[in-house]
């Protein structure tokens, strides 16, 4: 056997099991595809076969064999994932379901990005959203493993209770992570957020782009809709890197706050902005007009609390009579009248 670098051991129980594991792990592949595929490509088998008997060549002139000595198309996970199926489950089942072994699956594939054969093995590409695609020749990706999940998949029951109750430990574990979330400052942090050194990134991916190995590495493709597509070998573009990125940020705190109130300091210099560009010679007496009705929406609004479609509710006759009567001393207000 390739994985045990040895021929099996007929008497050995634990190469016995470790055969009915690789039979198993077989014919879930096999029917990794619905019946109908099967009995199709059987067919299809037998009279390509026919075909080329009567015409002297071969079915195929692939290899078949040897086969590295190596675990090439992820056996040893699958065998890993139906061993682990044996366990008993938690509603009295003597089995688990597939949910539950297919975290196999991810672990090994984590294992296998921060390996070097994965590091050196990927290659990332990215298309004209900025969407970043990975290349890699982890086991876990390859024909065979793909469908032989789908079929072990098939196979197993793999039923979710959407009507569970929740349990106590759950709730207050939520109210938990509710109640830190409020604790949080929005000012004063001693910290960038995640959305401020994310920057650095770009910068030096433009470094990459722009340098002679980001240039000789890089390959683009289009397809059929004339989307391009390009594959280079960027650092930034590493499976490690992408993955420390997602933990930077979930452990970082990246919070904005839309509903912020206006300073009076920023309110102020954009009116003095305003003012400047009425007081200009070369201002048109449209521009000064819009630029006075900017500010008076701007004023109302702060002084006024109100939202954007409410200020669009001022009347406008009213409102620039109640101002030559706040102009007085004895009132010093003005009165905002609101239509409807």
């Amino acid at each position: 056997m390739n994985l045990y670098l040895r021929n099996p051991n007929p008497h050995s129980p634990s190469d016995e099991i470790a055969l009915n594991l690789i039979r198993r792990a077989n014919l879930d592949m096999l029917w990794g595809r619905d019946s109908s595929t099967v009995s199709s490509a059987y067919g299809q088998m037998l009279q390509l076969k026919k075909m080329s008997s009567n015409l002297g060549l071969l079915v195929s002139r692939d290899k078949m064999g040897p086969w590295p000595i190596e675990d090439c198309s992820g056996v040893e996970t699958a065998m890993l994932m139906l061993w682990k199926s044996l366990d008993k489950g938690q509603k009295g089942r003597n089995y688990c379901q597939f949910d539950t072994i297919r975290k196999i699956r991810s672990l090994r594939e984590n294992i296998h990005s921060g390996s070097i054969n994965g590091l050196l093995s990927n290659v990332a590409f990215t298309d004209q959203r900025g969407r970043v695609f990975h290349m890699d020749k982890s086991p876990m990706h390859t024909k065979w493993f793909q469908l032989f999940s789908k079929g072990c998949e098939s196979r197993m029951e793999n039923s979710t209770s959407q009507d569970a109750a929740l349990s106590v430990e759950a709730m207050l574990a939520m109210l938990e992570l509710l109640w830190k979330s409020l604790d949080k400052g929005q000012k004063g942090r001693n910290y960038c957020q995640f959305d401020t050194i994310r920057k650095i990134r770009s910068l030096r991916e433009n470094i990459h782009s722009g340098s002679i190995n980001g240039l000789l590495s890089n390959v683009a493709f289009t397809d059929q809709r004339g989307r391009v597509f390009h594959m280079d070998k960027s650092p930034m573009h590493t499976k490690w890197f992408q993955l420390f990125s997602k933990g930077c940020k979930s452990r970082m705190e990246n919070s904005t706050s839309q509903d912020a109130a206006l300073s009076v300091e920023a309110m102020l210099a954009m009116l003095e902005l305003l003012e400047l560009r009425v007081q200009r010679t070369s201002t048109s007496k449209e521009e000064r007009r819009m630029a006075v009705m900017i500010a008076a929406v701007l004023v109302v609004g702060f002084c006024a609390a109100l939202r954007g479609g409410e200020i669009m509710l001022v009347e406008a006759t009213e409102f620039c009579r109640r101002i030559d009567a706040g102009r007085v001393e004895s009132t010093q207000h003005v009165l905002v009248p609101l239509m409807g």
